[in-house]
């Protein structure tokens, strides 16, 4: 035998004793026809129920609603001045890797012509960026219940026209000031011969506050190349800016 739902029943009673209390009390007070010869002492007597009624309905509505989540949203300049890691990045590659930087790069579908695809478009987009400002804008959204950081970027490489989309996969404030991971999408570089595609990478950076102002300095670092003792390969001195509206 299946159970019976006794849910809908119970609102469905509640929904009449309300309206039909609503009804008499308000005809009471206004004097209708139907209503006109209840009695004061009676009439206070519905009053106070129908309040008691609506202050039920009230909190009942309030318990049953999705709690509430708070947001901060602040905005930021973000400049990335990089320094010039040319040297130190082709110095980082394997001897087959550094074929791809000569003018006879393999392109008969073996391994090192793969890995030229990758490598041809990031030499270009080095030498294109170095000493040389990326700019752009970047919307942080605080989460106030776990007090992490989700975002968008548009960006703008030293190399490109164009902005691209990054997005902030996630953020923390720290003592000293905000790390954040970036996620930046792929991009289209262009060579001496047409183009090529850079693929996605993640990148994090730890800013510290700066004394005195509403901006964060750090390093960004590259995702994948080491210095000759092993140390990540700083390739910008990394600025975060808050914008005041």
């Amino acid at each position: 035998m299946a159970a019976i739902n006794f849910v809908p029943i119970f609102y469905t009673v509640f929904l009449f004793i309300f309206c039909l209390t609503a009804i008499v009390t308000l005809g009471g007070i206004l004097k209708w026809k139907a209503f006109n010869k209840i009695h004061d002492k009676y009439l206070k007597v519905l009053f106070t129920a129908l309040l008691i009624e609506l202050v039920g309905a009230v909190m009942l509505t309030y318990q049953s609603l999705p709690p509430i989540q708070g947001y901060e949203v602040t905005e930021y300049r973000w400049l990335n001045d990089y320094v010039d890691y040319e040297d130190a990045w082709i110095s980082w590659l394997s001897a087959s890797q550094r074929q791809c930087l000569t003018h006879n790069n393999p392109s008969d579908g073996s391994e090192a012509s793969v890995a030229c695809k990758e490598i041809t478009p990031e030499l270009a987009a080095i030498r294109k960026s170095v000493k040389r400002t990326g700019k752009g804008d970047v919307l942080l959204v605080k989460d106030k219940s776990t007090g992490r950081y989700r975002g968008l970027v548009q960006y703008t490489f030293p190399d490109a026209g164009a902005p691209i989309s990054m997005e902030v996969l996630d953020g923390k404030k720290t003592k000293e000031g905000l790390n954040l991971t970036f996620l930046q999408s792929i991009r289209i570089v262009d060579l001496q011969k047409g183009t090529a595609v850079r693929r996605s990478v993640t990148l994090k950076i730890e800013f510290t506050k700066e004394s005195d102002s509403e901006a964060f300095k750090g390093f960004l670092f590259h995702s994948r190349a080491k210095t000759d003792s092993g140390k990540p390969l700083l390739i910008a001195n990394s600025r975060l800016i808050r914008v005041s509206h």
